[in-house]
């Protein structure tokens, strides 16, 4: 009873599994039960909901349980406020640098919200890799003000060192060499790290396989941190497969034009050998005849194990 924000359903679905009516009753149980309720309402905010527990003896030596809650009020946010480990400039100007909308600020009353303050770290750390800090780390520090009923949160940052690429070695490859690889790393040994260009260079290595047919080339990358070096160096792992033949190409979804007009636009050859690029350039062919809200490009196995349509 006493439910108003919370409905009864959402309470009993976080109730322990052997909590239920016809097993015998325990003090062990009972708090658990308590407990999962009083965390099902902190984790919407409510962190001054207050539970009582009313025992109804009924007949045949059974009890009826019933949960009266006070809901009281969200918890709403006091303090926020930013601690770097080392100096790294007004932490304003890093929040206008990330662009990152933060659900949490000083005096605005917010609502306090642990998945929200999580996501909110989250993206900052996203952004501290992202500038090369691989080993950042954030430490939240959440403290109750029982008599402003506030939450006081303090993100402790412990930055790391900047690191710069080392190393780049290859694994796997048969097809294309490491020095014609390497030619399609746009992060270069030296430089800082950025997630963005790193990702961009095992992008293009992949492309560079599926132009030569292989569609179903696996590029994944093992970072090795040297944080006295102030470097961090990869292996580039590619697990080639096989070269891949397109058996059929079918064009689907059409409305405003003939399949023979739309496949004027297509450059891929059936019978030939899989092409990234032709693929991608018949794709925005067929972007640009105006004719396709969204063009897709999906493929299905064949007659044979290299075959695709």
């Amino acid at each position: 009873s006493g439910l108003k924000n919370l409905d009864e359903k959402s309470l009993k679905d976080v109730l322990p599994t052997d909590f239920t009516a016809g097993n015998f009753l325990n003090e062990y149980q009972l708090k658990r039960s308590e407990q999962a309720i009083i965390n099902r309402y902190k984790e919407d905010g409510y962190f001054f909901a207050k539970l009582n527990v009313v025992r109804e003896p009924v007949e045949d030596g059974r009890v009826k349980i019933r949960f009266e809650v006070d809901e009281g009020q969200k918890l709403k946010i006091g303090r926020f406020d930013v601690q770097f480990d080392r100096r790294m400039g007004p932490f304003q100007s890093w929040r206008r640098t990330m662009q990152i909308k933060w659900h949490f600020s000083s005096g605005k009353g917010a609502i306090y919200s642990r998945e929200l303050l999580n996501n909110d770290i989250k993206r900052f750390v996203d952004v501290l890799k992202e500038k090369g800090y691989l080993l950042a780390a954030i430490e939240p520090r959440s403290e109750i003000d029982g008599k402003k009923r506030r939450m006081n949160v303090r993100l402790v940052v412990h930055i790391g060192p900047r690191l710069r690429v080392g190393h780049v070695d290859f694994e796997g490859n048969k097809v294309i060499s490491p020095q014609d690889l390497a030619v399609h790393l746009t992060l270069k040994s030296g430089e800082f790290f950025t997630l963005k260009k790193f990702s961009q260079s095992i992008e293009n290595i992949r492309k560079a396989y599926e132009k030569l047919g292989y569609l179903e080339v696996e590029v994944v990358h093992h970072p090795r941190i040297l944080e006295e070096a102030g470097r961090v160096d990869f292996t580039v792992e590619v697990k080639e497969g096989q070269i891949i033949y397109v058996e059929k190409i079918a064009v689907e979804g059409l409305t405003k034009t003939r399949t023979k007009i739309a496949r004027r636009e297509i450059v891929q050859e059936e019978g030939e050998r899989y092409d990234g690029e032709k693929v991608e350039l018949s794709k925005r062919n067929l972007s640009n005849t105006g004719y396709f809200e969204n063009v897709f490009v999906l493929t299905e196995k064949g007659s044979k194990p290299s075959a695709r349509v």
